[in-house]
């Protein structure tokens, strides 16, 4: 981690925001109708989130 420090002095940072970023897919996940796989995801360019969501059925499908 020292050599990574000295290439990336930021990686500390970085990884906060990284376990940030997986906390709140996380969360959009639980929004999800799908009972096999509940996915979230956010799309991130430059520290700002872009775009934002989660899996489900396609439109005109039950949601069972």
């Amino acid at each position: 981690m020292q050599q990574d420090s000295l290439v990336y002095p930021d990686a500390g940072k970085q990884a906060r925001y990284d376990a940030a970023y997986m906390r709140m897919a996380l969360e959009w996940a639980k929004l999800s109708h799908c009972r096999r796989k509940q996915v979230g995801a956010l799309i991130v360019k430059d520290g700002m989130i872009i775009s934002d969501g989660y899996n489900g059925t396609p439109s005109g499908f039950p949601n069972d």
